[in-house]
């Protein structure tokens, strides 16, 4: 009878993984070239690396991607709706294996050179680093972050330039 009752007195520690959704939007809030220009590749998301962080900013995980659709999914421990997401987009892979909370993750530096040229010599609209944060939501069994992404750098295009310079 003793030990049936200390067997009934021990807690166990459960971590519930839950599912988290990360959309990435394609209306990148600095416009870099027309949404209806069929040659619009400066909206690409070629890699994307996700950091989740609880509220105090430490991280509960981080995660490349190097396939991304509109969409991507990951299982996540003890999820809140507190926490916040923070997505890299065109960065290498690894890059950000060291972080530990939200600050060392904003301040990681990128070469600009890498966001413009995929093998450092040509140029490639393509690949431009972005930036996004949300933070999340709960939807039925799962969380829901809808990301917003900027770019980290950005270009002029001009149609047309004329000179005018008098003789003074």
């Amino acid at each position: 009878m003793a030990l049936a009752l200390v067997s009934c007195n021990k807690q166990e520690v459960f971590e519930s993984s839950n599912t988290l959704v990360i959309y990435i939007n394609g209306k990148s809030l600095t416009r870099t070239a027309l949404d209806k220009d069929q040659k619009n590749v400066e909206n690409n998301v070629n890699t994307l690396t996700v950091g989740v962080f609880s509220v105090d900013g430490t991280v509960k995980t981080i995660r490349d991607f190097s396939s991304v659709g509109k969409s991507v999914s990951m299982n996540v421990l003890n999820l809140s709706n507190t926490d916040k997401v923070i997505c890299a987009i065109n960065t290498t892979s690894g890059m950000f294996a060291d972080v530990k909370n939200v600050q060392d993750f904003n301040n990681k530096e990128l070469e600009l050179g890498s966001t413009i040229s995929k093998d450092g010599v040509n140029l490639s609209a393509d690949n431009l680093a972005m930036y996004g944060e949300s933070g999340i939501i709960k939807n039925g069994e799962g969380y829901v972050a809808n990301v917003d992404a900027y770019h980290l750098n950005s270009k002029i295009t001009l149609n047309s330039l004329k000179t005018d310079i008098s003789n003074n």
